[in-house]
């Protein structure tokens, strides 16, 4: 199943991404959780995913799974341009939030 993108909620038991798919996007979780099924990892409310695999431009490593309703920003190219014109400030302390989470394996 392929994530909904438009309003970024993920029902119970819907992919977020499979393994192997382009990193066009990582997301920060506003509530629920979502499972690496490659690691085991688990990520929750206020926790960044998928930003090491978007910041290297490599594909997804593993699927992730939701494991309840799931909310989260989804952070892609053309947001992180649109916020980059407003604000430099705001955007630098985003991607140094998502790249100091905690070894992001997701």
């Amino acid at each position: 199943m392929e994530s909904n993108q438009d309003d970024g909620h993920d029902p119970l038991g819907d992919y977020l991404y499979d393994e192997g798919e382009d990193s066009s996007a990582f997301y920060v979780v506003l509530s629920g959780s979502l499972k690496d099924l490659g690691t085991a990892v688990i990520k929750s409310d206020g926790e960044v995913l998928g930003f090491d695999d978007y910041s290297l431009t490599r594909p997804r490593h593993a699927a992730v799974v939701a494991l309840d309703r799931v909310v989260a920003v989804i952070f892609n190219q053309r947001t992180l341009d649109a916020i980059g014109r407003r604000d430099a400030h705001v955007l630098s302390t985003i991607v140094r939030a998502a790249a100091s989470s905690g070894h992001d394996q997701l």
